[in-house]
């Protein structure tokens, strides 16, 4: 077998039989296996070359799956796909058109998410086995251990079950499951991340809060009345004392037979090389990861097209686009400002530019000498967990015309405040399983996007960088197709995640090389202030609403800038209990039209008139100077107002 493929057989006792179970095997469980995509039936017709070894075919019934097989087993044997992941492979007639192409026939559990297990399937198919170490090799300290292998290691010397999970539960490794497997476990690795009511079971006995701030084994005892089984959970810390960094959970569900006397101690072992392998990966990325994040401008100056083209499998002619998207606000109405918990460790500084990419913390090595406890109830001292944020109104997920946008620079200046929002710390309890926070959120739904870009093209690029989420689709068809994809993911979002995301698109984008600025271009959209109305547009459509954003962000960032005179106006509110700078607001706001500036502020007329004499006479200017009024506009929509 070639040395970059992973096996049939390989491939499924690492995704465990509680996600997937072999059908038909036409060639056997030796199938080298080296390629991997992700569709919908109709895609089919507009492949006219091989296709990917491994196909997960999402969104397919017995009838259309049955349909996909026989077209897949007219094509040439060396084009046809070796392997077919569906949830509709029970039928007879499904089965029966596997063996006649000649195409192993998977099915994956009902419940479990494609946007989880494509990621999944994916690296376990271009991760080259050359580079694993082999089941039972007990040299866990190895560079080419991984987390599957620790998994299926521990689980042997404990007698157990194993899962491996990151800050927010997502499950990120497991060993093999048995007929004993609890309902947390199960539904854990179906959903890759622990069920709610489970998650907030646990929360409520005081685990996560023990797990977060101790390096003590947690003893979880059996409650059969919930039909949960006994398990131990221990943290994986990244580094001592104030360095340290959760990186994620181990926990070891005990089977139909106790747990070994020693289980405690291996675990405190495997947390500790736990921290290593997910060090390991957070520090040195992929090639393939290192050249999506320089194609995006996020790694490094410049881009080696060739290089790019060679390991992404891009097209090099025709237009492609590049989508930004980021979050206004949770469908209940948190803002994306920063949530507060346990610290997943995402670096400090505010991201304006195409480098923005947060970076993790410095390597301190595994912490040691965890202790055992176990848990018998309900704790005190639980982490709220909570995010804060500003509530907006909802905005429509659809757009058919320009973003508007187009408010008196007073308006976009208070509502644009200062840009991108950084350094927020990426929150919640340790696998509360709730959302991080929306910018957390975003980050966490990146699978969900790439799922969505994968079946719009199955070339498509995407990566979270920071707070946002791009995909790069090469070489597209119709702009308006584009569009029209946008918006649909858009809404989708907010109906699985719950997130009120916005996106901005840039395109045509002519050529690879152009992909940077592209996001920086997107990035220029996602910074200016959002129109509730087009969640989803492009620079040209809310340019006045972007270059008078940055206008006032140039002058709001130097000081040699500010006008000083509006100090005075200041001044006078505060000495006579006045409110001359809203006034000033609103008759700008009302584009010098008195009657609808008085109507705003419920005031008189007349007092409105004597208001704005007041403020002529205290900064010096003339209102009717059209000069005077576009400065006084720019300087108030700078500066913040000290009555808030």
């Amino acid at each position: 077998m070639p040395e970059d493929a992973i096996t049939l057989g390989a491939l499924l006792a690492a995704l465990d039989h509680t996600v997937a179970t072999l059908v038909e095997a036409p060639a056997g469980e030796q199938v080298p296996l080296r390629s991997v995509a992700l569709g919908e039936p109709a895609d089919l017709a507009g492949i006219s070359g091989a296709l990917p070894e491994v196909y997960l075919l999402v969104g397919a019934d017995a009838a259309a799956t049955g349909a996909w097989l026989h077209a897949a087993g007219e094509r040439e044997r060396s084009h046809r796909p070796r392997v077919l992941i569906t949830k509709s492979a029970d039928d007879a007639p499904v089965r029966a058109a596997a063996r006649d192409a000649g195409i192993a026939l998977v099915r994956l559990h009902r419940e479990a998410r494609w946007d989880q297990v494509f990621p999944l399937v994916r690296r376990l198919v271009t991760r080259a086995p050359a580079r694993r170490t082999p089941a039972g090799d007990h040299d866990l300290l190895a560079p080419d251990t991984d987390l599957f292998g620790l998994a299926q290691v521990v689980a042997g010397e404990t007698g157990g079950m194993v899962s491996i999970e990151d800050p927010s539960s997502h499950v990120l490794a497991y060993s093999a499951s048995d007929s004993s497997a609890d309902r947390l476990r199960i539904e854990s690795i179906l959903g890759r991340e622990g069920p709610a009511d489970y998650l907030r079971i646990l929360r409520a006995w005081g685990v996560y809060d023990r797990v977060r701030r101790s390096d003590e084994v947690v003893d979880v005892p059996e409650h059969p009345e919930l039909a949960m089984r006994r398990r131990l959970v221990v943290a994986i810390r990244r580094g001592t004392g104030a360095q340290a960094r959760m990186l994620g959970t181990l926990w070891l569900q005990q089977g139909a037979r106790p747990l070994r006397p020693d289980a405690a101690q291996v675990l405190r072992g495997a947390a500790a090389v736990a921290a290593r392998i997910i060090a390991r990966r957070l520090d040195a990325p992929s090639t393939e990861a290192l050249l999506v994040r320089r194609l995006f401008g996020a790694h490094g100056d410049g881009v080696d097209v060739p290089s790019v083209v060679a390991a992404l499998c891009l097209p090099v002619e025709g237009p492609a686009a590049v989508i930004g998207f980021a979050v206004l606000r949770t469908a209940d109405g948190v803002g994306p400002a920063s949530a507060h918990g346990v610290s997943a460790g995402r670096g400090s500084g505010a991201a304006r530019g195409p480098s923005a990419g947060r970076g993790s913390g410095a390597v301190r090595g595994p912490s040691a000498g965890r202790g055992s406890g176990a848990v018998r109830g309900p704790s005190a001292g639980r982490g709220s967990g909570s995010t804060h944020g500003p509530s907006a109104g909802r905005g429509s997920g659809s757009t058919h015309g320009p973003s508007a946008g187009r408010g008196s620079a007073a308006e976009i200046g208070s509502a644009a405040g200062h840009g991108r929002s950084g350094g927020s710390g990426s929150a919640a309890e340790i696998g509360s399983g709730a959302a991080l926070g929306p910018v957390a959120g975003l980050a966490a739904s990146s699978g969900l996007i790439r799922l969505y870009a994968s079946a719009f093209r199955d070339d498509s690029v995407t990566e979270a960088i920071g707070d946002r989420v791009y995909v790069l689709v090469p070489s597209y068809h119709s702009a308006a197709g584009v569009g029209s994809w946008v918006r649909e993911l858009v809404a989708q979002l907010e109906q699985a995640r719950g997130l009120v995301v916005r996106a901005a698109i840039a395109a045509p984008v002519a050529g690879l090389t152009a992909v940077a600025a592209a996001r920086e271009e997107v990035d220029r959209v996602l910074d200016s202030p959002a129109d509730p109305d087009a969640r989803v547009t492009t620079l040209a459509e809310a340019r006045t609403a972007v270059l008078l954003t940055e206008i006032i962000e140039l002058i709001r960032d130097r000081p040699h800038l500010h006008d000083p005179r509006l100090a005075a106006l200041d001044t006078y509110d505060r000495t006579h209990a006045a409110d001359l700078r809203a006034t000033a607001r609103a008759y700008l706001r009302a584009h010098g039209e008195v009657s609808a500036a008085a109507a705003a502020l419920r005031i008189h007329p007349n007092t409105l008139r004597y208001r704005l004499r007041r403020i002529e006479s205290v900064l010096g200017i003339s209102l009717n100077d059209p000069a005077d009024r576009l400065l006084l506009e720019l300087q108030l929509a700078a500066a913040p107002d000290p009555s808030t």
